[in-house]
């Protein structure tokens, strides 16, 4: 199981390569802990179909942390759609669950 360095310098960018090893992102420690995180909260779309990016800089303040939106949710952009609802990890949540890897 891929797991993160410890001295790896925390940037402002969540970037997949961070976490994952290569292609395979279900050997990921920190896909392992945002599945057992089980305290979500609920968004619907309301605008933004198809926008990943745009739809976690709403929630998360930040577009970086679209691809852990769509992992959480386990859908790809074409699922983005108007009156879908969505799952999310509160952003202080998930933080900590990257500060503990």
């Amino acid at each position: 199981m891929f797991t993160r360095q410890r001295n790896f310098v925390k940037s402002d960018k969540v970037s997949p390569n961070l976490f994952v090893e290569g292609d395979e992102i279900f050997s990921s420690e920190l896909m392992h802990k945002i599945d057992k995180c089980t305290d979500r909260e609920m968004y619907m779309i309301t605008k933004y179909e198809h926008r990943a990016d745009l739809i976690a800089k709403e929630i998360y303040g930040d577009e970086s942390y679209s691809w852990m939106l769509l992992y959480m949710n386990r859908m790809g952009v074409e699922d983005l759609v108007r009156n879908r609802v969505l799952t999310y990890i509160l952003k202080s949540q998930l933080d900590s669950i990257i500060d503990s890897l």
